[in-house]
């Protein structure tokens, strides 16, 4: 699994550290989204969707995005995966959702704020 990130982000970044300390079995794979080679590789992936919401790519070669991709990661992780039944419940779904949605909100009033991030 593939997680696309934005390399810029200093929230984007801290969650990828995190995923990466959590992630014990080594599930996941990460990718800036600035790696212009990652959009030849992965034809259904476009940059500016990108930098609107988390996308990761399945063992499938499937694209999620948004609390699906969410839902996907902690699927992954063991730590989390006992979750996994609640998270998919359409309850947990939109928890997961509104979460995911606030924070996205957060970030990219950020991004919109730092004239680096907007390059």
């Amino acid at each position: 699994m593939v997680i696309f990130y934005d390399s810029n982000c200093e929230i984007c970044t801290q969650i990828k550290t995190l995923l990466e300390k959590v992630d014990l079995d080594k599930k996941l794979e990460f990718a800036p989204i600035s790696d212009n080679s990652i959009y030849e590789k992965y034809q259904g992936l476009n940059y500016w969707d990108a930098r609107k919401t988390i996308h990761l790519i399945d063992d499938e070669g499937n694209i999620h995005k948004s609390e699906q991709a969410v839902i996907k990661i902690l699927e992954q992780l063991r730590l989390v995966s006992k979750l996994g039944p609640l998270l998919t419940t359409k309850i947990g779904i939109q928890i997961t959702a509104l979460a995911y949605q606030a924070l996205n909100e957060y970030r990219l009033k950020k991004i919109k704020n730092c004239s680096e991030c907007r390059s």
